[in-house]
């Protein structure tokens, strides 16, 4: 749980400072998340550091006391139910007046930093100026829903009426020497595999809100040259995914209740094996790698420097455009443990940083920084994290496949820290 899953929330807090983080509705093993003081204060505050403001999701909790001494501030979407459940835990002593003046104080300090409050202006009237041109645009859409997971059929794989769009349009476009763009406004990775070289380019803003057909209109236009990279892998096929077998994609309501497998209860059997560190590691084709963008400028990555320090190493590497347009890139720092310690895949991603806008011709130097506690895995039966000795293999890559340079770092003493 803490080397796959509670990791990404790590990095979040700790380098990005978010305002709020929401807590979820589900059980871990056997307790809400909301009720867990353990996620919510203990690892979340206490060991990340982080100082937002904490909110619900939506509906009432299965006791609102518990939730607020777990460390819940904003009880979403608030009812009267909750204010008199809160009222009574105050007055029987379940809840402090501390404990409550702490979640006030909270979002009162979350409420002054907003925009809204701070009379940030904004308009009403954005630029809708349109220009035609030769280019099919498809825009194909998967909403995101609640109370019931995704599905195999039209969801992870297109429609009918979707796939028969592309080849149509693809078909006549390109007997007139036009060229065909889909852009994908959707919730989670499908399928396109089957169709993806039907087209002649794909775009992936995924679900990006009021303004994002304004952001697509400028990379189709050549305004903006594209520079993102994908945060997850696209396989060929639903089953390649080592959490195939055990996600709810056909989920049944029938049966008993509290004994439903993918309803009731979800068992994590794939352990580290998520995402490319199961495509890498066992050498299994994908559709798009993760990493993977495109971009109208091609890189040159030059000779990697790493320079040993007392908690780790700082890695140097020089960028060049040696395209014609002007563009960023993300240079992304996968490393190989050495063999003897806990289970690794054969590459982790550890660091990445991204150029700045270079012109043709023009160069950069990164540099990025990893930590033993980066590199180490989490060892269950010691409650530790623990850093193998021996050498490291750095690999940098523009994706989770394509590795441009690599390096070698030496840990020569295994390291391990326990947690609280």
């Amino acid at each position: 749980m803490r080397e796959i899953y509670l990791k990404n929330f790590e990095i979040a807090v700790k380098e990005g400072h978010p305002w709020t983080v929401m807590s979820s509705y589900n059980k871990l093993n056997g307790e809400y998340t909301q009720q867990n003081h353990q996620l919510l204060t203990t690892i979340l505050r206490n060991e990340w550091g982080f100082d937002g403001l904490v909110m619900t999701d939506w509906g009432c909790k299965d006791s609102t006391a518990k939730a607020v001494k777990a460390g819940n501030e904003l009880l979403m979407p608030g009812n009267q139910r909750e204010r008199d459940r809160l009222l009574a835990a105050v007055e029987c002593g379940a809840l402090t007046q501390t404990q409550l003046d702490q979640a006030v104080r909270r979002v009162l300090e979350y409420i002054v930093k907003t925009p809204r409050y701070r009379r940030y202006p904004f308009s009403n009237h954005p630029d809708l100026q349109a220009h035609a041109n030769d280019v099919a645009v498809i825009v194909l859409g998967s909403i995101a829903g609640e109370g019931a997971d995704r599905v195999f059929h039209n969801d992870f794989q297109l429609t009918a009426p979707e796939r028969e769009l592309i080849q149509n349009v693809s078909l006549a476009y390109h007997k007139v020497g036009k060229r065909v763009v889909v852009v994908l406004n959707i919730v989670g990775v499908v399928e396109t595999a089957s169709w993806k070289d039907l087209v002649d380019a794909i775009i992936l803003p995924w679900t990006p809100g009021q303004e994002g057909a304004h952001a697509v209109a400028d990379i189709i236009k050549g305004n903006v040259n594209p520079s993102g990279k994908l945060p997850m892998t696209f396989p060929v096929n639903y089953m390649d995914l080592p959490s195939a077998s055990n996600f709810p994609y056909r989920w049944d309501m029938s049966g008993k209740r509290g004994e439903r497998r993918g309803v009731d209860f979800t068992p994590y059997e794939e352990g580290i094996w998520v995402g490319y560190r199961h495509f890498v590691t066992h050498d299994v084709s994908v559709s798009y790698p993760f990493g993977y963008g495109l971009s109208y400028t091609t890189f040159d990555y030059g000779q990697p420097q790493i320079k040993a320090g007392q908690d780790g190493f700082t890695a140097t590497i020089t960028v060049t455009n040696t395209g014609n347009v002007p563009g960023r890139e993300v240079v992304q720092l996968y490393v190989s443990a050495p063999a003897g310690g806990l289970e690794k895949p054969s590459r982790e991603l550890k660091a990445f940083a991204k150029t700045k806008t270079l012109m043709p011709g023009e160069s950069e130097r990164l540099m990025m920084t990893v930590t033993a506690y980066d590199l180490a895995s989490f060892n269950e039966s010691t409650a530790a994290w623990e850093t193998a000795a021996g050498a490291y293999v750095l690999q940098f890559g523009a994706s989770s496949t394509d590795i441009r340079q690599t390096a070698q770092f030496k840990v020569k003493k295994a390291l391990a820290r326990a947690i609280n």
